[in-house]
């Protein structure tokens, strides 16, 4: 071992634990979640993560915002697939309305 180095196994950090980072949100990456399997869950969700974080310091502010992004594309998704839907099974009803006899009968 070169000299001026110590033996290893000691020295200052010996027994320290530091945390450096700030504990991420736990309402955060549960938004998260919430954005992928109930939409609008994900959206209140985020939102309290962006109120908690902005309180306490934590992180997860990133996770909190993808949420809410997540969550108001999914609502929108669903709006137009719904609206499509309900078009299209409108349009059936009519087709099958107008379906019957002829002027002869046939």
């Amino acid at each position: 071992m070169p000299p001026g180095y110590p033996p290893p196994g000691y020295g200052a950090s010996v027994g320290f634990n530091v945390q450096l980072h700030r504990p991420t949100s736990g309402l955060a990456i549960g938004a998260l979640i919430a954005a992928f399997v109930f939409a609008p869950a994900g959206l209140v969700l985020g939102f309290m993560a962006k109120k908690e974080i902005q309180r306490t310091g934590a992180d997860g502010d990133g996770l909190a915002t993808a949420a809410i992004v997540i969550s108001i594309i999914a609502m929108v998704v669903w709006v137009i697939a719904f609206v499509s839907i309900l078009s299209t099974a409108s349009s059936i009803h009519h087709d099958f309305n107008n379906f019957g006899p002829g002027p002869n009968g046939y």
